[in-house]
């Protein structure tokens, strides 16, 4: 049985899958709705289609008409398509089909075409005028390399009417001397260039002929525009809006510029009126309607005749913009400009309103020879990233810096006699330096204030107070301006100075004084190098250290104080030219000397001294180098004693000496010199003291061998010349 029924079971199947391979009376249904093929045929040239997802491209060279062309297809078996592309004739427009699979799915297409480029890969060089006729029957319209029409002094080309067809260079077209036309007319269609160079950035293009730059269809430079040539006068690139590199426009004889449509440059933005550095060019007035941003500088100059320049919409420039020598230009407005590499206007004498409002931030910005400017408006700017140097002699104030907080260079005001109030700048917090001459203030706050290590310059003709936190981290230099007249001047704040101070110039002040505890770096101090100066009293009373160097000098002799009463270290010299100075340099706690030195510096104290009475040094103990003093003329030097009581150590020479080794030198008041203490001196040099005739203060030195070579000892032209040999045998003064 179970045999019978596998056979059974078997014929079954069996007779089933004959049923399902009988064609016969049963018809196929297509299930499939796909365009399979398409093209279309057009004088003979069958023109095959991309076909993707649904969509129909025919591309066909720029020079092909699609009137009459016939349409070939291909679809699914049994699928249907409609409308027949066999009964369409306008192909130049859209198209919807619709294909329909036998089991009456669809499937919709839209048909599109487009012009593709004859395109020559290569460069392209038109040497004659046969060259650019012959270029107009290839029917090329886009070159994928340069293009160069015309030599430097070869067969001259009249017209590029051959060109008409070109629309896209992809690198440079370049323009040679021997070109002739006045326009280029013939590149009318010219669309798209990879650059237009007449002339480079380095060389002038000596072309005699060509004037006007007319290229109506142009839309997008990718390269650089240079046209730097003396003759060139109008340039018209109405469509222009896109310049990837450099903008350069260079001639002595522009009147019109029209590149209302351009909205980028990628680099510089130059545009000069000379090509022999003198103003020559004769356009009045520059419109950017449509420009965004400058990627590089920007640059106007040698306009003699520009009265505006007008950028509405500008938000950014990279680089610098330079405005010098632009006689007439009466000032430069960028109503939307909020970020800038920086300014310079130069020698622009009718310059007087300099504006960007929304600008925030700047890098460094010189305003230097524009008399007229009386008008800057840069109030919303924080910050200038650089120098910010202002030299106009109408700025009447600062209001237009009021948002300012950092500078990161040094602030320069200097001539700006007109700007009496630094108060508009309560924002101002850091700077890397600020220099004011010729400025009319009379008292400065400079409170809040960081100076980063910088400088803080002052020579100005009014200015009598200043005012700073008592850490100030910078430097100071100040010397009033020659024509000042203060009788007094007062610091508050300054008790520690992170850098150096140098002052002077106080030719009309009666008393000085000074409130620093700490000068980390060098410091000078000199009041007045006019002799009759009035003033009766120095006093820097809180001075404890000065981490370099300190030089007191220009000492007038009506003073009848000099003292520096706390001061304990010098970290390097300590030089002295006060050679009219009677009453003397008080430092009754000075320790130490040059303990700062490294071993590369020049270790040496001068002391030049003539009409002090008194020359004491009470609690002097290392001076690390040498030490040289010089004394007066014999009319004038006074002093009868040296005396240095606790000094141990001169680690260098000791000298005592004239300035000048002449009879008119050789002193007479000399006569004592005290150093009992002196343990350590490498040399000593004593000369033209006629008074001086006991060196018993240098005894130890020989008795305890301190000085072991003659070389070491010299005593000359004075009351008494012991030589080496005396002073080993204990003669140390005159028998």
């Amino acid at each position: 049985m179970k045999q019978l029924f596998k056979i059974l079971m078997m014929a079954v199947f069996a007779t089933a899958f004959i049923a399902c391979n009988d064609d016969d009376g049963v018809s196929f249904v297509g299930k499939d709705n796909y365009i399979v093929a398409f093209s279309l045929t057009v004088d003979g040239v069958t023109y095959d289609a991309s076909i993707t997802e649904g969509k129909i491209k025919v591309s066909i060279p720029y020079n092909v008409s699609l009137e009459n062309a016939k349409a070939s297809y291909t679809l699914s078996e049994n699928a249907r398509i409609n409308p027949d592309p066999a009964e369409i004739t306008a192909w130049d427009e859209e198209w919807q089909f619709i294909a329909t699979a036998d089991n009456k799915e669809s499937r919709v297409y839209h048909y599109t075409y487009e012009y593709s480029d004859i395109s020559k890969s290569g460069n392209v060089v038109l040497e004659t005028q046969a060259d650019v006729d012959k270029f107009k029957a290839t029917q090329i319209n886009s070159i994928d390399g340069n293009l160069t029409i015309g030599t430097d002094n070869g067969d001259g080309i009249e017209n590029l009417d051959g060109l008409s067809n070109l629309e896209s260079v992809t690198n440079s077209i370049i323009i040679k001397s021997s070109y002739k036309g006045q326009n280029l007319e013939g590149l009318a269609s010219l669309k798209h260039a990879g650059s237009i160079k007449l002339g480079t950035l380095y060389k002038m293009s000596d072309n005699e002929t060509l004037e006007d730059i007319a290229l109506p269809a142009l839309e997008e430079i990718t390269g650089d525009l240079i046209l730097r040539n003396a003759l060139v006068k109008n340039i018209n690139l109405p469509l222009l809006a896109s310049v990837g590199e450099t903008f350069n426009i260079t001639t002595d004889n522009l009147t019109s510029v029209n590149v209302n449509m351009l909205s980028f440059i990628g680099d510089d933005l130059t545009l000069i009126g000379s090509t022999t550095a003198t103003e020559s060019s004769d356009i009045e007035s520059i419109v950017f309607p449509q420009l965004k941003k400058v990627g590089g500088n920007m640059t106007i100059q040698y306009q003699k005749s520009m009265t505006s320049i007008y950028y509405p919409v500008l938000e950014e420039i990279d680089g610098m913009t330079t405005l010098d020598q632009c006689s007439q230009m009466p000032g430069l407005v960028f109503p939307e400009l909020v970020r800038s590499g920086g300014f310079t206007f130069t020698q622009c004498s009718a310059l007087s309103d300099i504006q960007a409002p929304e600008m925030l931030k700047s890098g460094e910005i010189y305003i230097r020879n524009c008399s007229n400017v009386n008008n800057i408006d840069f109030s919303k700017m924080t910050e200038v990233d650089g120098d910010l140097y202002l030299n106009s002699g109408t700025i009447k104030d600062l209001t237009g810096f009021a948002a300012l907080e950092t500078v990161n260079g040094v602030f320069t005001l200097t001539g700006v006699k007109n700007v009496s109030d630094f108060s508009c700048l309560s924002h101002l917090k850091n700077v890397k330096g600020l220099s004011l001459g010729g400025v009319g203030i009379t008292e400065l706050d400079l409170r809040g204030i960081d100076f980063n290590g910088g400088e803080l310059r002052l020579t100005c003709e009014k200015l009598a107070t200043v005012k700073a936190d008592d850490t100030f981290n910078g430097s100071i230099y100040i010397r009033p301006d020659n024509t000042s007249r203060i009788t007094s001047f007062t610091f508050e704040g300054f008790s520690v100075i992170n850098g150096n101070f140098e002052s002077g110039n106080f030719n009309y002040v009666t008393a000085f004084t000074l409130p620093m505890k700490i000068i980390k770096g060098d410091a000078i101090i000199a009041i007045s190098g006019v002799t009759a100066a009035p003033v009766k009293d120095i006093d820097i009373p809180n001075l404890t250290e000065v981490g370099g160097s300190l030089a007191i000098q220009q000492i007038p002799k009506a003073a009848a104080k000099c003292s520096f009463g706390s001061l304990m270290k010098v970290g390097k010299s300590l030089n002295m030219k006060v050679t009219s100075l009677r009453c003397g340099v008080e430092m009754p706690k000075l320790q130490s000397i040059g303990e700062a030195f490294t071993s590369e510096e020049n270790k040496v104290s001068t002391w030049q001294i003539s009409d002090e009475e008194e020359f004491n040094y009470p609690e002097l103990t290392i001076i690390n180098g040498s030490l040289t003093i010089n004394t007066g003329a014999k009319t004038d030097f006074k002093i009868e004693k040296f005396s240095f009581p606790k000094l141990r150590a001169i680690e260098g020479g000791l000298t005592i000496s004239p300035t000048r080794i002449t009879d008119a030198y050789r002193n007479e008041a000399l006569t004592t010199l005290e150093f009992p203490s002196l343990e350590s001196v490498e040399s000593i040099k004593i000369v033209n003291q006629n008074a001086l005739k006991n060196f018993s203060t240098f005894a130890p030195l020989f008795t305890k061998n301190i000085l072991t070579e003659t070389s070491q000892w010299s005593v000359s032209t004075c009351g008494y010349n012991p030589t080496y040999a005396d002073m080993k045998a204990g003669k140390y003064e005159e028998p």
